[in-house]
């Protein structure tokens, strides 16, 4: 195993959260190179080297939430004893708006949501709770800029095509959707200005000679908290993703040597002025959600007006964690949820068709 150096760690930050997350997708190699003081052909050797190693797995375009009409929450919490976490992450990822599960070493998860209202994250986090059986230990809603942009056939069929591959030719993207290059690097520049998605690099942290430690931090006090996440932020020199977007908590994932630095870089965190708590956990895996957020581009491919036939709206107001024959399919297994959860869910289905 390779053990990263401090231009790969900077390398990582500024394909992932230079801010907060990298929402200029089709950043220039050469732009980047200047950032970090090297040319550009170092950054292409150093990316290259990462995918070699099976660190780095290629980049995803996420769409904002607010680009669906929606907004996004993350919650982290502890599976109970005696269950099996690899089943609970399975179950877990059938949950309509799920996009991303982080797997620690341990007993603990963090996962992203999409939801459309506080009853559907509500439902959603009393769902996720009852499959762990273990404590709930903490929520946030996440806070993303605006998106106001009168979306069009073509982008989100640009978005469809670069979704898994956001780095890929922009003449390969403009052939697969049968429209002219110069179209597709119009949209991406209007997307892009009106923060319709955002790059995630797709890391196998695993792979990794060093520990990537996920550090969640409370400040309770909304006036100083963008104070204390720059303090933060200024103090961890192998920092390469930071989420400082909530208003209470914020998450930093720092690349250690080993667990003695890991502890150390906590008690740094934990003694800047305006730090209520912090919490650690080594990450062991991250879990990219995709058969969801596909649905949602591919259904406004064919409706692009938004008129759905009946048996489409069912698709759309019934979450699939309601379908045993899929869970069986996915799990190769029955799944037994919460009844009362799932009598409402139902219930709510038949209202909305109502």
């Amino acid at each position: 195993m390779r053990r990263e150096d401090d231009l790969d760690v900077r390398l990582m930050k500024e394909f992932a959260s230079p801010g907060s997350f990298q929402w200029n997708v089709s950043e220039s190699y050469s732009s980047i190179a200047r950032k970090l003081g090297v040319d550009d052909e170092t950054v292409r050797r150093r990316l290259k080297l990462a995918k070699e190693n099976g660190i780095l797995q290629g980049f995803h375009l996420i769409p904002n939430p607010h680009l669906l009409n929606m907004e996004s929450a993350a919650l982290e919490l502890e599976v109970g004893a005696g269950r099996k976490k690899s089943l609970v992450i399975s179950q877990i990822e059938l949950i309509e708006g799920v996009t991303l599960i982080v797997d620690f070493h341990g007993e603990r998860l963090r996962t992203v949501i999409y939801y459309e209202n506080d009853r559907s994250l509500s439902r959603k986090i009393q769902l996720i709770y009852s499959i762990c059986g273990g404590s709930s230990e903490r929520h946030w809603t996440e806070r993303f800029p605006p998106c106001d942009l009168r979306t069009s056939l073509t982008d989100w069929s640009i978005l469809k095509v670069m979704r898994k591959d956001a780095r890929q030719n922009l003449s390969k993207v403009a052939k697969q959707i049968g429209v002219s290059t110069r179209t597709v690097k119009r949209r991406l520049t209007v997307m892009t200005q009106n923060n319709a998605f955002y790059l995630m690099p797709i890391s196998a942290y695993q792979k990794s000679a060093v520990l990537a430690c996920s550090f969640t931090v409370r400040c309770q006090d909304r006036s100083r908290k963008r104070f204390v996440d720059g303090k933060i932020k200024s103090s961890l020199v192998r920092m390469v993703f930071s989420n400082t977007s909530a208003d209470e908590y914020s998450v930093f994932t720092v690349l250690c040597n080993n667990m003695s630095e890991a502890e150390t870089t906590r008690e740094t965190i934990s003694g800047i002025n305006g730090v209520e708590s912090v919490v650690f956990g080594v990450v062991r895996k991250v879990i990219f959600v995709p058969e969801w957020l596909d649905e949602q581009v591919e259904r406004r491919i064919r409706y692009p007006h938004g008129i759905l036939d009946m048996k489409e709206r069912e698709k759309t107001v019934s979450p699939k964690w309601m379908s045993s024959d899929y869970a069986r399919k996915k799990l190769g297994t029955q799944i037994r949820f919460n009844a009362t959860t799932i009598t409402e869910g139902k219930r709510q289905c038949n209202k909305r068709r109502i």
